[in-house]
């Protein structure tokens, strides 16, 4: 179970990170972060590289040993809980091998990713003098979650973006279709999305809820270029 959300893009920064940064952000994406007794914490050389103390509930830790360091040795406070300032337990976003970019991990369930963006700014790559510059595009399970997290000029901004039904072209009387091989076609000025919800209303009128979903799967020739027409239209519009 569970929330799926998928990226595609990366984050560039000003300047590749400096080796001890880059094995510092790697562990801090490589390890689950727990809430932490920082008087019983061991020395952290990944921390101490770049200058961090353990932090707040050691939040700044990544020294856990066992698997991506989730052993719950004597001091973990609380093995399902970040620390406060965290939000979750697990940061997906992590530096790319040459640490030019910050990038997603492609790992499933990936929550909290403007905030965790934005920790990793505010707490490591603004005052080791750092910037991040570019955009990545993020597409969640639901059709309408979608959108794009920019990066100008070290400056955060989110643009959520919904695909929206338009109603007025909907039913037989706004909808402009024909028929190929007996099976609704909508004109190119619709959106892809519009498209399908168009010949699902067109099917579920008739009772033909199966013959919906038999054709998702079996699309001919010349509905593929229907297709294609319009994502490059709505391409077009959101330049």
């Amino acid at each position: 179970m569970g929330y799926t959300t998928e990226f595609t893009g990366k984050f560039w920064l000003n300047t590749p990170l400096e080796p001890a940064h880059r094995i510092y952000l790697q562990r801090f994406h490589d390890t689950r972060r727990m809430q932490r007794d920082v008087s019983k914490l061991p020395a952290d050389p990944y921390a101490g590289a770049v200058g961090l103390p353990f932090g707040r509930q050691g939040e700044y830790f990544v020294s856990g040993t066992g698997f991506m360091g989730q052993d719950e040795d004597e001091s973990v406070t609380n093995g399902n809980r970040p620390p406060d300032s965290q939000p979750g337990l697990w940061c997906q976003w992590e530096p790319s091998s040459d640490g030019n970019v910050i990038m997603w991990d492609k790992g499933e369930k990936f929550y909290g990713y403007v905030d965790w963006i934005n920790y990793l700014c505010e707490r490591f790559l603004t005052p080791w003098g750092y910037t991040l510059d570019g955009s990545v595009r993020w597409q969640g399970e639901e059709s309408d979650d979608y959108g794009t997290l920019l990066f100008e000029e070290g400056k955060l901004s989110t643009h959520e973006q919904k695909r929206t039904v338009r109603k007025k072209k909907f039913g037989y009387g706004g909808l402009n279709k024909r028929v190929i091989k007996d099976r609704p076609v909508v004109s190119a000025h619709l959106e892809v999305f519009d498209i399908i919800l168009a010949l699902r209303t067109i099917y579920t009128e008739r009772g033909q809820q199966d013959l919906f979903f038999e054709y998702c799967e079996r699309i001919d020739d010349a509905d593929q270029k229907t297709f294609l027409r319009v994502t490059k239209e709505y391409a077009r519009l959101e330049e």
